[in-house]
């Protein structure tokens, strides 16, 4: 591997590893949600929970966790119930927690441009440097650089020394730099939304709800994570996460934040979505095209090919002479393997199904999709060379029916407009938040999400 090839796999891993940022964050947690369910087959409850979450005239709520086990909190019928997926599974390299809190007093910040950022964050630097801040909740180097680092050993382990050693420092630290932007990014998401259910849940009921969620992280994620780590003690859990920089009590407060925010977003982002079936036809009628498929077939070949024989003569008499051996008995395959020059001669000549105009040769793609099953064409020739096919198996063109895709066109439109939703909800909670980063360039510590271009909010 080239020192430029090197790079790219370091750099290739800093612009997809956290892709999702760019991707949709509330599309990311329903994906979250819906790999959780598939990760907790111990618990049967966890199928299709049912959470109280405030509506506008509602003054109780039931955690998401205290529902996935039967507890209920004094529900009122002002109250939405939400038929949501499971509770987030969060791992040993989870997003960590949120810092402990840090002064504000001045109300400024260090201003650190991202330019700045590989040498104010070297292999040695300050846990308690301020990253980013949501409302009066800060996000610390220490709440990043665990993953951030964790993510380019997973892929440095896949080199060799000699390849790692070919990757120029500064190159590094620039992926460095990119994946802490993008991780702090995603924390952000997650941590903007716990801080609008925070403000939003009656305060009467958030003791009980994080007391419910604490419980359930001792109960069942508290065992996921020893399962991952492989250990069967508490305290060699703990071991295991300071080697990363993490500990139970940060993610016991992830799990909390985590399980916040997605019921929060998805109590304000109703999943009973109706898709008119005028809207399901009428997709398909726009996207026909996508339902349409081409003629297939499988078929065997012998080639005489014009590299291999001096003159054209002699490589029409050399396919003349396989094809007659198979008209005299002689196995199809087996010729092809003795004397057939075509790419698929060694497994017997044979072509897995083929769409018809894929292929180069237009005059095999011909005679492919016009002889009659099992019969074998006459001497085609192309650029190649001279050929012989015969089909073995064919199946017409055609369009799949309304009928048959109208449950996946629901979905995907229903998914649709529920992602639309969820976007749209995020931006409202986004107004309404303070938020700063380190990589903000000309906005003001305090400046805020979606404020315009030379506004400040404050």
């Amino acid at each position: 591997m080239t020192r430029l090839s090197a790079l790219a796999l370091l750099l290739a891993l800093a612009a997809s590893a956290v892709a999702g940022p760019r991707a949709g964050f509330a599309q990311r947690l329903r994906n979250r949600l819906e790999i959780a369910r598939a990760q907790s087959p111990d618990s049967p409850n966890l199928a299709a929970p049912t959470v109280e979450l405030p509506s506008e005239t509602a003054t109780e709520v039931t955690s998401p966790v205290a529902a996935s086990v039967g507890a209920t909190i004094g529900a009122t019928p002002g109250q939405t119930r939400w038929q949501g997926p499971p509770l987030p599974n969060a791992g040993i390299n989870s997003l960590p927690s949120p810092a402990p809190e840090v002064s504000q007093s001045g109300g400024q910040f260090p201003a650190v441009q991202p330019g700045d950022l590989g040498a104010a964050l070297p292999q040695e630097f300050s846990s308690a440097m301020i990253i980013a801040r949501v409302g009066s909740e800060s996000i610390l180097a220490s709440d990043v650089m665990p993953q951030v680092e964790a993510m380019i050993k997973s892929r440095l382990d896949t080199m060799s020394p000699a390849e790692r050693q070919q990757i120029p420092p500064a190159e590094l630290e620039k992926a460095r730099v990119r994946l802490i932007r993008d991780v702090t990014q995603d924390m952000l998401q997650t941590k903007i939304l716990y801080a609008d259910a925070v403000k939003g849940i009656p305060k009467d009921n958030l003791p009980k709800i994080k007391e419910n969620i604490h419980e359930d992280f001792e109960k069942r994620q508290l065992k996921r994570l020893m399962e991952k780590a492989k250990v069967t003690t508490r305290q060699e859990l703990e071991a295991k996460l300071a080697e990363s920089g993490m500990s139970i009590e940060r993610q016991r407060q992830l799990f909390l934040e985590n399980n916040l925010a997605y019921g929060w977003m998805l109590q304000h982002v109703k999943n009973d979505v109706e898709i008119p079936i005028s809207d399901i036809l009428g997709y398909y009628q726009r996207n026909i095209a996508d339902y349409e498929f081409p003629a297939k077939a499988r078929w065997e070949e012998l080639m005489a090919d014009f590299d291999s024989h001096l003159t054209k003569a002699e490589a029409y008499s050399a396919v003349a002479q396989m094809g007659n051996e198979v008209l005299r008995g002689a196995s199809f395959a087996e010729v092809a393997k003795a004397r057939s020059k075509g790419p698929t001669a060694a497994t017997g000549g044979v072509y897995d199904w083929t769409s018809q105009g894929s292929l180069v040769s237009k005059p095999l793609d011909e005679a492919i999709f016009s002889l009659p099953v099992g019969r074998m064409s006459t001497i085609l020739e192309d650029a190649r060379g001279f050929h012989i096919v015969r089909v073995l198996e064919r199946t017409a063109a055609g369009r799949k029916p309304f009928l048959e895709v109208q449950t996946a066109i629901r979905d995907k439109l229903k998914e649709e407009r529920l992602s639309g939703d969820r976007e749209r909800f995020m931006a409202k909670v986004k107004q309404r938040t303070p938020v700063w980063t380190i990589f903000d360039q000309e906005q003001s510590p305090a400046t805020e999400v979606g404020a315009k271009e030379g506004e400040v909010r404050r």
